[in-house]
């Protein structure tokens, strides 16, 4: 019994204001409040900015003596979003026992898992894979990986979107009091703006971009799909 206020607290935790100056967000099962999906959405003047991140959350049994399982939902099965987010779902933090440093403890909860992940989501995220502290954006390795997961991350953002003003079930159907809201529609605005300044600069071929990824991004097809979409979301 006393796990279970627990757990309730915990959960209650997710719906604070702090997390909600954050823009992270949580939906809890309601056939079994051990399970849930966690919403952040990236902090502005970074390559993540306005797109929405979601994770999967499990609490075991013995929660909160034990760690939660937290896995990254928002995959395009390619891209590493991430150091210390994997394209398997993988989330790299210590206190979720999948990196070494400071443990997991009881006074944790599921609110300091967010937090943690939402510090890494900054400007350089390539400072965040050991080995690459002091690489600033001047240095091009830098530069392209920020500048292919911003890409990256948007297309699949556009086409989530896409998804959901279809009616498909998506990994966001259980946030609809979000992505149906005036927020939402608030950085959608803001996601069209970035495309289309950044597709002034024109396509770009990369190849050796940290974990053996390549490719070139097409800016210009992107804003026709976000033009697309747009419409889509008008008539829905």
């Amino acid at each position: 019994m006393a796990h279970l206020k627990r757990l309730a607290k915990d959960i209650q935790t997710m719906v604070s204001d702090e997390l909600l100056s954050l823009d992270i967000h949580y939906w809890y099962n309601e056939m079994d409040m051990r399970t849930g999906q966690g919403l952040i959405f990236g902090p502005e003047d970074t390559p993540y900015a306005f797109c929405p991140l979601v994770f999967s959350v499990k609490l075991p049994n013995d929660y909160p003596f034990a760690s939660p399982e937290v896995l990254i939902m928002s995959s395009d099965s390619s891209t590493r979003f991430h150091p210390n987010l994997y394209v398997g779902g993988k989330v790299c933090l210590s206190i979720l026992g999948t990196y070494t440093g400071p443990k997991w403890v009881s006074t944790m909860n599921i609110g300091t898992v967010f937090k943690s992940i939402f510090s890494l989501l900054n400007d350089n995220p390539i400072v965040n894979e050991p080995g690459w502290e002091n690489h600033t954006l001047a240095n091009p390795m830098a530069r392209h990986y920020a500048e292919w997961v911003e890409f990256n991350l948007l297309k699949y953002t556009v086409h989530q979107y896409r998804d959901y003003c279809h009616k498909v079930p998506t990994i966001w159907s259980n946030f609809k009091d979000i992505f149906d809201g005036p927020s939402w529609k608030e950085k959608w605005v803001k996601i069209g703006d970035k495309i289309k300044r950044l597709a002034e600069r024109g396509d770009k071929n990369y190849v050796g971009i940290p974990y053996g990824m390549s490719g070139t991004t097409k800016w210009v097809y992107l804003s026709l799909e976000y033009d697309a979409v747009s419409l889509l979301a008008v008539s829905k």
